[in-house]
């Protein structure tokens, strides 16, 4: 037996499952998205990052070499206590630019990890979609089997109906 095309509860089940359906494609395909553009901003971030940490040894090399330029100038011979403040600049700028290289990292892995969470939202909206949408085609081939559980070819033919047209 087969649904007419005019019965009012398999249809109103089959538009309602579709949009389920439709709703959890949209949201994972929007978490999809909005994973790509959180990679891409992580990306920017550790490009900035490493940009900013270039720029500072840049400064730091510059003012060794001023510092350097400064006790030579003033007779100072770069041994001992000059040389030592002068090697302790230099580790202090080694470690400011792994404090910036790792700020930088840490910033975009929180970027990443928001992507990520979209993403896994995005998938389990589809999940949603698709049972709540399941749903409705057990019930839209409930009600056309007359309110009973027991789907022989009437409830079949209801859901062959809303997904093609046909019997079963």
């Amino acid at each position: 037996m087969t649904v007419a095309a005019g019965d009012g509860a398999a249809s109103a089940y089959g538009v309602s499952a579709g949009l389920d359906v439709l709703s959890g494609v949209f949201g994972y395909l929007s978490s999809l998205s909005a994973k790509s553009e959180a990679d891409s901003q992580a990306d920017l971030i550790r490009t900035e990052a490493e940009a900013n940490a270039q720029r500072y040894s840049e400064q730091a090399a510059q003012y060794e070499a001023h510092e350097s330029v400064v006790y030579s100038a003033s007779g100072v011979k770069l041994t001992g206590s000059p040389i030592d403040a002068l090697a302790t600049t230099a580790q202090t700028a080694q470690q400011n630019i792994a404090a910036i290289l790792m700020a930088g990292d840490q910033q975009a892995q929180n970027e990443e990890m928001t992507g990520t969470n979209t993403a896994l939202q995005g998938r389990a909206a589809l999940v949603s979609g698709i049972d709540k949408g399941v749903g409705m085609g057990i019930d839209s081939a409930i009600a056309a089997n007359g309110g009973s559980k027991n789907t022989d070819n009437a409830g079949l033919g209801a859901i062959a109906t809303l997904v093609g047209g046909g019997t079963p």
